[in-house]
């Protein structure tokens, strides 16, 4: 019953998501111009965004369903900086959640902030080098690789 219940609860979740769309969140790929953030974290938006890697020496991005893996290349080099440090001290890899949208802007659900490219949610729960956390692709990801019974 829980585990049914569970997976009943996070389809309701992503529908409400998906229903909440904007014109922000229906852009699917950034922009071919220089990078820029333009405006501020909650009023701006950006031009020439890069991706995060799903995976990087000392990082892990996570819910990468949300598309919101894009972000300024300063920003890129402050997560690779972090990340390598933090592996080379500890050994062990951070958790990179929410960038931005492709171009920026306003997000449907979860942020009011990260509309220029410069903001980045890290998680500080680290996992081992080789090792993942069971949620980091999506929540049905996760219940899937869970065995029945």
């Amino acid at each position: 019953m829980g585990r049914g219940f569970l997976l009943l609860a996070l389809i309701a979740c992503q529908a409400v998501f998906a229903a909440e769309e904007n014109p922000w969140s229906r852009v699917t790929h950034p922009t071919l111009q220089a990078p820029q953030a333009i405006g501020s974290y909650a009023n701006g938006c950006q031009q020439g965004a890069q991706v995060l890697p799903e995976e990087g020496r000392g990082y892990v991005s996570i819910r990468r369903f949300r598309n919101r893996f894009y972000t300024q290349p300063i920003t890129l080099g402050m997560i690779d900086q972090v990340a390598n440090t933090l592996v080379d001290t500890y050994g062990q890899r951070i958790l990179i959640g929410d960038l931005s949208q492709p171009i920026g802007g306003k997000m449907p659900y979860g942020h009011s902030s990260h509309q220029n490219g410069l903001d980045i949610d890290i998680w500080f729960y680290t996992v081992a080098e080789g090792g993942y956390h069971p949620m980091i692709l999506s929540p049905l990801h996760w219940l899937i690789k869970q065995p029945v019974g």
